[in-house]
């Protein structure tokens, strides 16, 4: 796996998840047919996604806790 990720690739990947998991089919070819979606449909599939990107985080070794001002300047 590889040991660096930037902003872009950071926002690539929520859009993605958020694509596939919530706006496509089951088979993931498709677009979903559905007209709308309830809020807890949205808010479930919003953090199942921030729940993702959090183990990347961590799995990359970012102190998911520490502010970005800090990781950005190595301090």
């Amino acid at each position: 796996m590889r040991q660096t990720i930037n902003l872009k690739e950071v926002i690539a990947l929520i859009a993605a998840d958020i694509d596939t998991f919530l706006l496509m089919d089951e088979t993931q070819e498709q677009d979903n047919d559905k007209p709308n979606f309830t809020h807890e449909e949205i808010r479930e599939q919003l953090t199942e996604t921030c729940k993702k990107m959090m183990k990347v985080f961590t799995q990359l070794g970012f102190d998911i806790d520490k502010p970005l001002t800090d990781i950005t300047t190595n301090n």
